[in-house]
């Protein structure tokens, strides 16, 4: 009589048999701890709402006295004193939205990375490594047990909003993308604090990183729209929250401030139309698809990269389509510009000083081949191998007697770095032609050679890059990053900041940097646009010049000691 055959894994699609969520379900939504919890947060919330219903309400009382006043005395009722019940409703609606987006994207976030790092600390992550589960079921039972509570505690603010939303009569057409939004912001989230505490071993890095990632992208990176690069703010929710936001405001300002956005052109990715709502899901499930990709290639195997070769080859090509997408339609109409943007603000549409200038083009090129420089270089560390990684794929190609697999974690990732840089040059090269070719630049252009200097610019300091860490390992890589990469630049803001008649010679140090290569180059293209000190005219291209040719010499001699060391490697395997 044969033995009974034991139930399988769970396939990751059925939750509810998921161990690691069930887990996390008893230990996270313990009665003792989640009322507490529910407590606190059940309390902010009321009190956010009483108190925004207070004080409407004293607001309609006051308003309708003055009314009553100024019916009896005959005079016309003055505009601003229109509100009405629906207007008080509302004005809960957007304090508690902070709540909720406190709740989910910063403690959830912190959360997820906390506890998965506490899971490696334990010694559950290795176990979990030897359980029949699959790589994806493990990775969807910590996304959401790790932040189950503060989805519980998000669920029980929305009564609140719920009221708001009925009472003050706000349409579906509104709310609906806003909260849809912030449920892909906080997947988003979530997956970057699950991915900093699987790779970081580290509570506290891994906690800094997730935490620093949301922080930036509410503060500093979204000026990186004024700079050109708008398609960043459709990592965070307040593309759709301030197309959506006169429905959220008391009904006149919220019909004010719908005319004013009636009056500014529609311009949307490359000009297809895409609503707000559906680009920036788009946009933001890219990213998590990216990050469950991760995961899952580190739960099949501890020791892989974080993404293959082709894929990151692919995200590399994505970022430029998307940062070119929504940035180049904006450029005609002028809402590229902040210039013109705070032209328009204001009225001085008409003025004759409201045109952008030729220097404001300049700096948005140079952020973009800085941001483009910045991408290729994670990517290409993301698939390079170290020199162990090298010799434990050519020891398994020789015992299978074959070639080391050509997309293999092992294989070098020299050739895939340069196709990102020529992805890269190519889309750096587009924005630049269409930024000083446009309207607002007449008779200036870029020269022939622009293409082949970014090219070079992209090609020589990520190649120099991989070719370090595949030759010299992290540690070679990071401290050839600090000295040559970061203490000439600091050394450069030393010597503007001591004498200002050493600015060219700070120009020359600062060159030393290939993080400076961008703006180097552009100000090799288009001297008259960038600096005003005729020193500096003259030292910028000629310390951009000198300093690459050595950066394409090193680049090359890397390149041969990287050759001669495969050589060796194969001979001494093969013997």
């Amino acid at each position: 009589m044969s033995a009974p055959s034991l139930p399988g894994p769970a396939p990751a699609w059925q939750l509810w048999r998921n161990p690691i969520l069930r887990r996390f379900l008893r230990t996270r939504l313990r009665p003792r701890a989640l009322g507490a919890s529910l407590l606190i947060f059940i309390l902010l919330a009321g009190f956010i709402f009483t108190l925004s219903r207070t004080i409407g309400m004293s607001q309609l009382r006051y308003h309708n006295e003055l009314a009553a006043a100024c019916i009896a005395d005959g005079r016309p009722v003055p505009p601003g004193l229109t509100l009405d019940v629906a207007s008080v409703e509302r004005i809960c609606l957007l304090p508690l939205l902070a709540l909720q987006g406190f709740i989910l994207f910063v403690i959830g976030t912190a959360q997820v990375a906390g506890g998965m790092t506490a899971e490696a600390e334990e010694g559950t992550m290795d176990y979990l490594r030897l359980s029949p589960m699959t790589p994806l079921a493990k990775v969807l039972g910590y996304l959401l047990g790790l932040p189950i509570r503060e989805w519980i505690l998000f669920a029980v603010t929305l009564p609140f909003t719920a009221w708001g939303l009925w009472h003050g009569k706000v349409p579906v057409a509104n709310w609906f993308p806003v909260y849809a939004v912030v449920l892909s912001a906080a997947l988003l989230y979530h997956f970057t604090g699950l991915t900093a505490g699987t790779v970081l071993r580290n509570r506290r890095w891994a906690f800094l990183v997730s935490m620093g990632g949301v922080f930036l992208l509410y503060t500093l990176i979204p000026q990186l729209a004024n700079l050109g690069l708008v398609y960043f703010e459709y990592l965070t929710i307040m593309p759709v929250v301030m197309e959506n936001l006169p429905g959220f405001l008391p009904l006149t300002a919220g019909a004010a401030m719908r005319t004013v956005q009636q009056l500014q052109p529609d311009v949307r990715f490359f000009g297809l139309g895409f609503p707000e709502a559906v680009f920036t899901i788009f946009s933001q499930l890219v990213l998590c698809l990216t990050f469950a990709v991760m995961l899952w290639r580190r739960w099949r195997r501890s020791e892989s990269h974080l993404l293959g070769k082709p894929w990151a080859s692919g995200l590399a090509v994505w970022i430029q389509i998307v940062l070119l997408g929504c940035s180049l339609p904006l450029v005609s109409p002028g809402l590229l510009f902040i210039s013109r943007r705070i032209s328009m603000r204001f009225g001085r549409v008409f003025s004759g000083n409201s045109n952008p200038e030729l220097p404001e083009a300049a700096a948005m090129i140079a952020v973009f081949g800085t941001v483009t420089l910045l991408a290729i270089l994670i990517l290409a560390i993301c698939i390079s191998p170290s020199r162990e990684s090298q010799q434990t794929g050519l020891r398994r190609a020789t015992k299978a007697n074959r070639r080391i697999p050509f997309f293999s974690d092992e294989a070098s990732a020299l050739p895939f770095t340069v196709v990102m840089a020529l992805a890269g040059a190519a889309g750096w090269t587009i924005f630049a032609r269409k930024l000083v070719g446009s309207h607002w630049f007449p008779g200036q252009s870029l020269p022939p050679s622009t293409p082949l200097v970014f090219a070079a610019v992209l090609l020589s300091t990520s190649l120099c890059a991989v070719l370090l860490y595949e030759l010299r390992g992290a540690k070679g890589l990071f401290l050839a990053g600090i000295f040559a990469g970061i203490v000439p630049l600091l050394a450069g803001t030393i010597l503007i900041a001591a004498n200002r008649d050493l600015s060219a010679s700070a120009v020359w140090v600062t060159a030393l940097s290939p993080l400076s290569t961008p703006t180097n180059a552009v100000a090799t293209l288009l001297p008259d646009a960038t600096f005003r000190h005729t020193g500096v005219q003259l030292a910028a291209p000629r310390a951009f010049l000198f300093w690459q040719a050595l950066l394409i010499l090193a680049t090359l001699w890397l390149w041969s000691k990287h050759r001669t060391e495969s050589k060796a490697r194969r001979a001494s395997t093969t013997s």
